[in-house]
């Protein structure tokens, strides 16, 4: 976890003062030193990996105070942890050379250690808090559920059981 204790604004358009303040940032940052020789630079190459996106806080300040509600949060952190899953989440990451010597393929392109399968089965006890105009006479509410999976920078969601009772079946695999 790093907190950092920023605080800058400057002046926008129209005199209005905009800025961010109280910045903290949360993590897991895998390094890996690949390729070591006895000799100098003793690293073949580096390669940095998340398995999740960072979780990420801040303030905004002047103008920008408006910005600081739970949706807006919550679409901003979104869209960023997006962006940098498609980076360096895995099986994404960053890998760089530190000799030239070393196996590029072994640093660039180490080989998984093996391989997970994800089937979704069924789901039992759903609240049924959709509405229906058949509602009205039926009495009886439905949901529409589906599964999301996400693993590092992989994202699955199974079909939509439309109007299922309290019991859904997928049976997907991933």
């Amino acid at each position: 976890v790093w907190e950092g204790a920023c605080d800058f604004s400057f002046n926008a358009p129209l005199g209005l003062s905009v800025g961010i303040k109280d910045f903290k940032i949360s993590a897991e940052l895998y390094i890996a030193l690949l390729e070591l020789t006895a000799q100098p630079p003793f690293i073949g190459g580096v390669s940095v990996w998340m398995t999740d996106p960072p979780e990420f806080d801040l303030d905004w300040t002047g103008a920008l105070d408006v910005l600081d509600s739970e949706i807006i949060d919550s679409v901003l952190m979104k869209m960023v942890g997006d962006h940098i899953r498609k980076i360096i989440c895995l099986p994404n990451r960053i890998s760089f050379m530190m000799d030239p010597l070393a196996d590029v393929l072994r640093v660039k392109a180490k080989p998984p250690a093996g391989l997970l399968s994800i089937t979704i089965e069924d789901a039992d006890g759903i609240r049924n808090d959709d509405f229906h105009f058949s509602t009205l006479w039926t009495g009886k509410r439905t949901s529409d559920p589906f599964v999301r999976v996400l693993l590092g920078a992989q994202e699955w969601q199974t079909s939509t059981i439309s109007r299922a009772s309290r019991h859904a079946s997928w049976n997907e695999s991933y």
